[in-house]
């Protein structure tokens, strides 16, 4: 009976020192204006925007020795940038709003704070619900977001599944995506541009990897959560100069196409289809230019999305441009996914064709 007397005193005197900790503490709301959000978010709720897309990420700059936050999250990993050193992989253990401290004992100044989604949550939606910081201090404001933007729509290849993994064997959990290190956020950086990574693990232009057609990029496109058909993106708030599709693969394995040769008419419907979300991608973004990407040098992906690209020049939709890149075989893991080596070739080598078209004109920054 006293063993269980002290035990309660113990867990009672840290939850009132935790608390009290809390309690000193100044909590700055998600909708404070010196937050900036990329990516697809739902502001439905100022004060509680959720996200379920991966790769979404956050920015602020703040005063004092510690900082924390508050979210409804126990399914992301995020990365922790402060003064761009990365501190720690946050990853939330409580489902239901709850405070995580994540840096203390820093110089007593000002910081800058970077958290950057790792991975999709595509079944789910989860929250932000805002900073906390030492009693008395606040977030400063922050300079304009970079002007540059490019949105980067396609499947695992995009998300960086298991990109710091080192087997070539499924990860055991989604803790080592890092789509911070994934081609498009490589590509993004070297431009100084903002971005979307619209991307889902399976997903095709036409089906998934397993032949499924509902789970189709073009009829998720226009979500502001992955996982929920409502509400409704509002494409107008973000128009991109560039959009870069890499897209294919898992039509091709639902298909079996890595078993068999694909029918002539399957050709047909890929490329059909492709035509049709290049439409819907031009009328949302007027003039922006688009990226045809093949995955991994296979030959009939590379043919369709050629083609396409050159159908599209030759009705007058000069915008539309094509390249691949190559299955660097030495840095494949996680059952076929290019690791943070393979990552970082394939940005390079979408960076040499970006280069020639022109996408940012007479800007400099």
């Amino acid at each position: 009976m006293k063993q269980l007397f002290v035990f309660l005193f113990f867990v009672l005197t840290i939850s009132t020192i935790q608390n009290k900790l809390l309690f000193a503490m100044n909590i700055i709301p998600a909708d404070n204006p010196n937050i900036q959000y990329y990516g697809r978010w739902d502001f439905s709720d100022p004060k509680a925007p959720t996200h379920s897309w991966g790769g979404v990420y956050i920015h602020a700059e703040f005063e004092g020795t510690s900082i924390g936050i508050r979210v409804n999250d126990n399914a992301s990993y995020f990365n922790v940038f402060i003064d761009d050193s990365l501190i720690s992989v946050f990853h939330g253990d409580k489902d239901t709003l709850s405070s995580y401290i994540l840096a203390t004992e820093l110089a007593n100044g000002n910081h800058k704070i970077l958290l950057t989604k790792r991975y999709e949550t595509p079944n789910n939606n989860y929250s932000f619900n805002g900073f906390i910081l030492d009693d008395g201090k606040n977030l400063l404001p922050l300079p304009p977001k970079p002007k540059r933007k490019i949105e980067f729509i396609g499947d695992s290849y995009t998300s960086a599944e298991g990109n710091e993994w080192t087997e070539e064997i499924k990860a055991p959990n989604d803790s080592y995506s890092n789509m911070y290190k994934g081609f498009g956020s490589v590509i993004a950086r070297h431009y100084n541009a903002q971005y979307h990574l619209t991307s889902r693990s399976g997903i095709g232009l036409v089906q998934d990897w397993e032949g499924i057609s509902k789970f189709n990029m073009p009829d998720h496109f226009d979500r502001t959560l992955f996982c929920c058909p409502e509400p409704k993106w509002d494409f107008s708030k973000w128009i991109p100069d560039l959009v870069v599709i890499c897209l294919g693969l898992n039509d091709y394995n639902g298909w079996g196409g890595y078993a068999h040769p694909l029918k002539a008419e399957i050709a047909a419907l890929f490329k059909q289809r492709y035509h049709k979300f290049i439409k819907t991608i031009m009328k949302v973004y007027p003039g922006v230019k688009i990226l045809l990407v093949a995955a991994n040098n296979v030959g009939w992906i590379k043919q369709q999305a050629s083609e396409v690209a050159n159908e599209e020049n030759k009705i007058g939709n000069k915008n539309v441009y094509y390249t691949y890149f190559p299955a660097y075989e030495d840095h494949f893991v996680n059952g076929g996914h290019p690791d943070v080596v393979g990552d970082k070739m394939i940005a390079e080598r979408l960076i040499e064709k970006i280069d020639t078209m022109n996408v940012w004109g007479e800007w400099t920054e």
